[in-house]
């Protein structure tokens, strides 16, 4: 039983990731409504804000706020797109979603080498100190 909603909760967050690269293409889109693109900044500028309703300090509430409030306007916004627009955005973000492990690869390579540098440079810092 547990296992069951485990999946379940991992698809919810496998169509948030998804919707939410479809809204990037949307975004882009010449014919999306202006107002869908005003609901896009104001989601972006919420998610970029250090400002929050509920203070993230508060534990538990804090956060809870951020985890209802934007997948929540995600998947309105996802509805609100028009069929004609949401199709050409599923398609390209399609087409996205099959190099996400390839740069997933690339982000992963690129922190062990700055942590290889690190710790190499902190090799001969403490080298240099003793």
């Amino acid at each position: 039983m547990a296992i069951s909603g485990a999946f379940r909760v991992w698809g919810f967050f496998k169509t948030i990731k998804n919707d939410a690269l479809l809204l990037y293409y949307a975004w882009k889109h010449p014919s999306t409504p202006p107002v869908i693109k005003g609901m896009l900044v104001a989601l972006v500028a919420y998610v970029l804000s250090p400002v929050d309703f509920i203070p993230d300090y508060l534990p538990f509430i804090g956060i809870a706020d951020d985890v209802a409030i934007i997948p929540a306007a995600v998947l309105f916004l996802t509805n609100m797109l028009p069929s004609s627009i949401r199709t050409e955005c599923e398609k390209e973000s399609r087409t996205w979603r099959k190099r996400i492990p390839w740069v997933f690869a690339v982000f992963i390579l690129f922190i062990l080498m700055w942590l290889g540098i690190a710790i190499v440079g902190l090799s001969q810092v403490i080298q240099w100190l003793v």
